[in-house]
Order: C-alpha cells, then sequence, then structure tokens
C-alpha cells in the first residue's frame, strides 16, 4: 500500500525480479509500497511506485485502459517466486507467464487468485470490452470475466481483490499458466434481458500484454519499459 493507506494485490515480478507491477489506482510515484500488517508499529517497506498508466493511446488509434503500476523492489525486502501452488488435486508449483497472443477467445476458463489465497473460476465473457455505456467509467479494450448463473452475470472477484492475476487454467500438459490481466475493479449495472431487467457485475481486468507492448514500443511514453531491447523478453521474471 501507499501513503494513502489503500490496499492491493501484488501482481508479479519482471525485468530479473527488479521490478514489480501492479494496479495503478491505487499508488502514485514517488510512494512506498509496504507489506500489509496487523502490526501498525511494524511497516515493512519493500519498494516504490516509479511509473503509473491509467489511459494509453495506441500507435495504431483508439484507447486502452491500463490501471498499471511499475515498481521499483527492495531485493532485500522482497523476494519474488512468480509461482502459485494450485490445490488441486494434491498440489502443484504453477510458473506464471505473460500471455502474448492476440485476442482471448470468449468464453476462455481463468482462475483469479484472491486477496485470501483462495482460487476464483470463471470465463473470459468479453475479451478487448469498449461499450459505449461504459465510457464513464473509461473502460477501453478490457477483460470481462464472470461466472454465468441462469441469465445472470456474477463477478468472480470482490472489493479488495485489485492487483490479482487473471490467469489461464492448469493442464496436466505443462506446470506454467499464462495471465491475461491484472485484475483492476468489480463494474455493476443492470440489463434488460426480454422485459426483466437484471442486475450484472463483472470482474473487470486490464489486457495486460497489450499494456505491456504499448508502453515498450510507443515512443509517446517514456518509461522503463522501454529500456529493454526485445519486447518479447519483458515477462514475469
Amino acid at each position: 500500500m501507499g501513503f494513502s493507506r489503500k490496499s492491493f494485490l501484488f501482481s508479479g515480478a519482471i525485468q530479473s525480479g527488479e521490478r514489480g507491477i501492479t494496479v495503478a489506482h491505487a499508488t502514485r510515484p514517488g510512494d512506498e509500497i509496504v507489506l500489509h500488517s496487523d502490526d501498525a508499529s511494524s511497516v515493512d517497506t519493500i519498494g516504490r511506485c516509479l511509473e503509473t498508466y491509467d489511459k494509453l493511446q495506441p500507435q495504431t488509434g483508439g484507447q486502452i485502459t491500463a490501471d498499471l503500476a511499475l515498481l521499483k523492489l527492495f531485493p532485500k525486502k522482497c523476494s519474488v517466486h512468480n509461482s502459485v501452488r494450485w490445490p488441486i488435486p494434491s498440489g502443484r508449483t504453477l510458473q506464471i507467464k505473460i500471455y502474448k497472443g492476440q485476442r482471448v477467445p470468449d468464453d476462455t476458463a481463468v482462475m483469479i487468485l484472491d486477496q485470501n489465497g483462495c482460487f476464483r473460476y470463471g470465463n473470459i465473457r468479453r475479451d478487448h470490452l469498449t461499450d459505449m455505456d461504459l465510457e464513464q467509467t473509461d473502460l477501453y479494450n478490457v477483460l470481462a470475466i464472470c461466472n454465468k448463473i441462469g441469465q445472470k452475470e456474477v463477478s468472480v472477484t470482490k472489493s479488495g481483490d485489485s492487483g490479482a492475476l487473471v490467469m489461464s487454467c492448469p493442464n496436466n500438459d505443462s506446470d506454467v499458466v499464462y495471465v491475461y490481466g491484472i485484475v483492476t475493479h468489480i463494474y455493476t449495472d443492470e440489463v434488460t434481458i426480454g422485459c426483466k431487467p437484471i442486475e450484472r457485475s463483472l470482474t473487470i481486468a486490464n489486457s495486460l500484454w497489450d499494456v505491456v507492448q504499448e508502453l515498450r514500443t510507443n515512443p509517446t511514453y517514456c518509461t522503463e519499459f522501454q529500456n529493454n531491447n526485445n519486447s518479447q523478453d519483458i515477462d514475469f521474471a
């Protein structure tokens, strides 16, 4: 959390573990990042926020909601392994990698490790969502994840899960899971199906690789993401 004492989840480390990423809306450049502790007198600073990005304008046109912060990590205070322990059926250690493909097929099954250390499962209902009805919330080319109960769409995360990774579900052929995006917030509204109004909620995440690619290649942005000569090398370390 930063000086404003907003809580969020640390997403992972990149660039040899010297840099980290998380959501931008809970911190700002210069803020210290500290580990949560129930003991208010014990504060362990693990890094500092270097850069934040809210909304990007791609070279190809349009907009992308980034909501991404780049952190400087203090190695002596923070050791990141970029792995998750998947508990089903008997426990496996899974390495995370950034998904570097194009569009994610609708209804792709995903899992999200929430603030309580529990896996939540759902589906990407819409990839690269830009809805004119959502403009007031500045959502452009984001992922919308939910479960569908009858005709009702229900988010798979709760308040406080910002920064959680939207990951592919594991399979028996590999111990690698791919990260499609980072959870930013929950969106709620009311839709009409037939003549019946139904409230829906969606877990919203950025399209991580699209955001990283734009920060890496767009000369409009002066960012540490451009220090790497090969954008394909930017990944969870």
